[in-house]
């Protein structure tokens, strides 16, 4: 339940109800009814708890979260056995590298810095991921320093997507991605600064597309 979740929550922040509240933006005994279950927040409070812990308003509202999770049917535990858990197991979080992240040195041999915690079911079919740690702002305003950007290893993609593509063995770039037939254009995510803004490329250019952006976590408002 929601307000199993809130308290979770708060305790692993380590803050308390009143600082919760100010930092939501709604009143103090409003906040005491979530917690107690009284009442329930709106969407655009709920976005802000989302925010303040970093996590999604789904996770938050459990919908279909752990509905179909052989984790939560199997264990049967309470949701702040499962949250424990969660925020202890690398079974659930993604790995986070720096930005100038080279391929060839391969996935298990990364300097694991932090993690961040995502969503059971993102795991279902064997899926990998990692986190880029954007330490400047070379692209911004879609990606701005200190957000981390959760790749999801693959090599597909389908045209308008950010991608992580590194040439030869030089450090992997996050770019927008667009194909046509044999021939594929990138695009630089920020205009302002100078450096290939279109790049074209084919197939029998060396590089290799990583994975694909999914989600991007700004770092602005954390705890």
């Amino acid at each position: 339940m929601l307000k199993d979740k809130l308290v979770a929550l708060r305790n692993r922040a380590n803050i308390s109800k009143k600082d919760v509240a100010d930092k939501i933006g709604v009143r103090y005994q409003t906040y005491l009814k979530y917690e107690s279950g009284k009442t329930l927040p709106d969407f655009i409070t709920s976005k802000a708890i989302a925010d303040l812990y970093d996590v999604s308003v789904d996770f938050l509202m459990d919908r279909g979260i752990y509905e179909d999770s052989m984790y939560s049917k199997s264990l049967e535990k309470t949701f702040l056995q499962n949250t424990k858990e969660l925020f202890s197991s690398t079974d659930h979080k993604v790995r986070n590298a720096f930005e100038k992240y080279y391929y060839n040195r391969g996935i298990d041999k990364l300097i694991v810095v932090d993690y961040e915690v995502i969503d059971y079911n993102w795991f279902t079919r064997g899926q990998e991921y990692i986190v880029i740690k954007q330490n400047n702002n070379d692209m911004a305003p879609r990606i701005n320093k200190g957000d981390n950007v959760i790749v999801k290893l693959q090599d597909k993609f389908a045209n308008s997507d950010m991608v992580l593509i590194q040439f030869d063995n030089e450090p992997a770039i996050i770019r927008t991605i667009t194909r046509k037939n044999d021939v594929i254009v990138l695009f630089a995510l920020n205009t302002g600064i100078r450096e290939k803004q279109v790049q074209v490329i084919t197939e029998d250019d060396n590089f290799k597309i990583i994975g694909v952006v999914i989600e991007i976590r700004s770092r602005v408002g954390r705890i």
